[in-house]
C-alpha cells in the first residue's frame, strides 16, 4: 500500500495573472496524477489546495494554513515575487519549503525556497545581449509596480548603459490597471530601438493590443523595427480571444526569454503558440528523491526538507519529459544557495554555447571590445555600481503607535526586503544601526529620538496625517529626508526610501564638505604664521608661500598640514633658544 503525503498548492485561481496560476496548477496536477498512477512508487500525493484568488494579503494566512493544520511540509506555488516574500517568513516559522517555478528577479537567497526558474543573468541579460547588436542600444522599460518590474528594469538599466546606449522611458503601472494610453504616447514621442516589457496580466494584454495598433499607424513599430521583449511572457498568454492571437505580426513583434526545446540557436523564440508542460511534473520528480525519509513529528518534517535540500544536488536523473536525456539535478532545479546569481551559461557575440554548470561570473558580449564586467567572486550579478540601490536586507524601524494603518506599511517593507520593527513611544538605542527610520509625524515630539533634531544617523521618513503647519514644522526640523501620506497605501513606499536615501546622502556629504571648508577657514591663520616664518630671512611672502607649497607636494600632504608642522618647528625653535639674562 502507497504511503500518503501531503503537497499544497498555493495557486490563484482568479485575479489579475490567473492564467498563470492556472497553468502550473494544471501542470502540478498532471504531475500528481501521473506519479500516484506509477505503481512502481512507493508513495502519493494528496494535494492541499489553497486559492489566494490574486490577493496578496491571502498568501500568508493560507501558506500557514497548509502547514499549521495539515503534515505537508512541501508547498508548490506563488506566482508574483511579491507573494513569495509574503510567504517566505511563514516557511521558516514552520519549517516549510516553497517551490517557486516562475522566473524571479534575483538579488534574494532563501534556505526555505527552491528558485526552479531563471533569475536576470540567465534570461534577462542573454536577451539583451542577443537584441542589442542586432536592434539598438536605445530602450524603453515598463513594468507592473511590484518587485519584478523595479528590479529586472533595473538590471536592464546597467547592461544598458554598459553597452553605450540610454534609456529612454521607464514606467510602471498598479497590478491590472489597462489604461496604456499614455506609456503608448511616450514610446511614440521617444521611438526607441526595443521596449523591454515586465507589466504582467492585463495590463501586459492591454499593451500588446495598443501596440499593434501604433504598428499599423507608424512603421518605426514593425516587428523587424522595434520589437516588444519578454521575460515573463508565456505561451498560455494573452487570451484566445485578444487581437495578440489573432494578428501573426503582432505575435512575431514578441522576443521571450525561453531556453528547451525549440528555443532556436541562441534560447530565444518570437511569438510561440506552443503551450508549456513539465515545470511540475519535474518539481514533483525531484520530490520524489526523498520519499523514503522518515517521517513523524515536527522534527521528522524538518529532516524530510533539510534531506530534499541535499537531495537536490544528487546524481543524474532522467527527464520526465525527455526521456532520451540525461540531466544532472543541480541543473534542474536549485535551492538557494550564494552562488545561485551567478549561474548560466557565457555568452559570446550574443550566441549562446552550454558549458559545464559550475559557479563562475557571467561575461557577455554587447559589441566587439565591449564586455559586462565581470561579478564579484563574492556574489552579485554584476560590480557596476547600481544606479538604483538594493534595498533587500536593510533595516527600517518604524517609529508610530500600534494602528491598523501602519499594517500596509509593514507588509509593503517586508516585500521590497526589508527587516521592518515597531515600536512607540520610543525609539531603542539599537535603532541608531538602522538604514531606515519612519516617524509618526502627527503625534511624536523630540524626547522619541536617541539623536538631537537634526542629527539623525539614518534617512528618516515622515508619516504625515495632519497638515497643521506646527507637525510640518516639526517634522522638518528632525530632517526628514522624505514623508509619506496617512492612511499609508501599497503604493509610494518604494519610491521615499529611495528619495530619503538619496536626500539623506547628499545632506551627509555637504555637511563633510562645509566642515572641511570650516577646518581650512580656521586654519588661514596657521598658514599665514607659516608664510611669516619662511620669508623671515628676507625672502619675502610670495616667495615665503611658494616655499610652503613646495614642502606641502614634498611631504605629501595638505598645504593646511605642511604650515602647521612648520609653525610647531618655529615653536620648537623658540623654546630651545636660551633666554638672555
Amino acid at each position: 500500500m502507497k504511503r500518503s503525503i501531503d503537497l499544497g498548492l498555493l495557486f490563484s485561481c482568479s485575479g489579475n495573472y490567473r492564467l498563470l496560476s492556472t497553468a502550473s496548477l494544471a501542470g502540478a496536477r498532471a504531475a500528481i496524477a501521473a506519479i500516484d498512477a506509477d505503481d512502481t512508487r512507493s508513495v502519493r500525493f494528496e494535494p492541499l489546495l489553497r486559492d489566494p484568488e490574486g490577493r496578496t494579503e491571502r498568501y500568508a494566512p493560507l501558506a500557514e494554513e497548509i502547514l499549521r493544520n495539515g503534515a505537508a511540509r512541501h508547498v508548490i506555488g506563488c506566482t508574483t515575487s511579491w507573494s513569495r516574500k509574503e510567504v517566505i517568513p511563514v516557511l521558516e516559522r514552520f519549517g516549510g519549503m516553497l517551490w517557486y517555478p516562475c522566473p524571479y528577479e534575483g538579488f534574494e537567497s532563501n534556505e526555505q525556497v527552491v528558485y526552479m526558474h531563471a533569475c536576470p543573468n540567465q534570461h534577462l541579460v542573454p536577451l539583451l545581449a542577443h537584441v542589442i547588436p542586432r536592434i539598438g542600444r536605445n530602450g524603453f522599460l515598463v513594468g507592473s509596480n511590484y518587485i519584478w518590474g523595479w528590479e529586472t528594469n533595473r538590471v536592464a538599466r546597467d547592461v544598458i548603459g554598459d553597452a553605450g546606449g540610454e534609456v529612454l522611458g521607464e514606467r510602471y503601472l498598479p497590478l491590472g490597471d489597462t489604461d496604456v494610453s499614455r506609456l503608448i504616447a511616450e514610446i511614440r514621442a521617444t521611438r526607441p530601438n526595443f521596449i523591454l516589457n515586465n507589466l504582467i496580466g492585463p495590463s501586459s494584454y492591454a499593451f500588446f493590443e495598443a501596440y499593434g495598433r501604433l504598428g499599423e499607424d507608424d512603421e518605426h513599430f514593425s516587428p523587424e523595427r522595434c520589437p516588444i521583449l519578454s521575460c515573463n511572457l508565456t505561451e498560455i498568454e494573452p487570451p484566445g480571444d485578444r487581437p495578440f492571437r489573432r494578428r501573426p505580426s503582432l505575435r512575431r513583434s514578441v522576443v521571450r526569454a525561453g531556453g528547451g526545446r525549440g528555443g532556436g540557436r541562441h534560447g530565444f523564440r518570437a511569438g510561440s503558440r506552443r503551450r508549456p508542460r513539465g515545470s511540475g511534473i519535474l518539481v514533483l520528480h525531484r520530490r520524489l528523491q526523498c520519499r523514503d525519509r522518515p517521517r513523524g513529528p515536527s522534527r521528522g518534517h524538518e529532516r524530510s526538507s533539510r534531506a530534499c535540500r541535499s537531495g537536490l544536488y544528487g546524481p543524474a536523473f532522467r527527464h520526465p519529459l525527455w526521456p532520451d536525456r540525461d540531466r544532472p539535478g543541480k541543473s534542474a532545479c536549485q535551492p538557494a544557495g550564494e552562488d545561485r546569481p551567478r549561474q548560466g551559461r557565457a555568452l559570446r557575440g550574443g550566441r549562446g554555447k552550454p558549458g559545464p554548470r559550475r559557479s563562475r561570473p557571467v561575461s557577455v558580449a554587447l559589441r566587439p571590445g565591449l564586455h559586462l564586467r565581470p561579478a564579484d567572486p563574492e556574489g552579485g550579478l554584476m560590480t557596476r555600481r547600481a544606479r538604483i540601490p538594493n534595498l533587500g536586507g536593510a533595516t527600517a524601524y518604524v517609529l508610530h503607535r500600534s494602528h491598523p494603518a501602519t499594517a500596509p506599511l509593514m507588509r509593503q517593507l517586508g516585500a521590497i526586503g526589508l527587516v521592518a520593527i515597531e515600536f512607540w513611544p520610543e525609539l531603542p538605542a539599537e535603532a541608531l544601526g538602522a538604514d531606515f527610520c519612519f516617524f509618526d509625524a502627527d503625534l511624536g515630539f523630540d524626547e522619541q529620538f536617541p539623536w538631537k533634531p537634526g542629527e539623525a544617523p539614518m534617512p528618516l521618513i515622515a508619516m504625515i496625517g495632519s497638515e497643521a503647519p506646527g507637525r510640518i514644522e516639526w517634522a522638518l526640523a528632525q530632517g526628514a529626508d522624505s514623508h509619506l501620506v496617512k492612511p499609508v497605501g501599497n503604493s509610494g513606499i518604494y519610491a521615499a526610501l529611495l528619495i530619503a536615501r538619496r536626500g539623506f546622502e547628499a545632506r551627509r556629504a555637504l555637511a563633510a564638505e562645509v566642515e572641511t571648508l570650516r577646518s581650512r577657514v580656521s586654519e588661514r591663520q596657521t598658514i599665514v604664521r607659516a608664510v611669516v616664518a619662511l620669508s623671515s630671512g628676507g625672502v619675502g611672502e610670495e616667495r615665503g608661500y611658494g616655499q610652503l607649497r613646495a614642502l606641502a607636494m614634498s611631504w605629501q600632504v595638505s598645504i593646511e598640514e605642511a604650515a602647521r608642522r612648520i609653525v610647531e618647528l618655529e615653536r620648537g625653535e623658540r623654546r630651545e633658544q636660551p633666554v638672555a639674562k
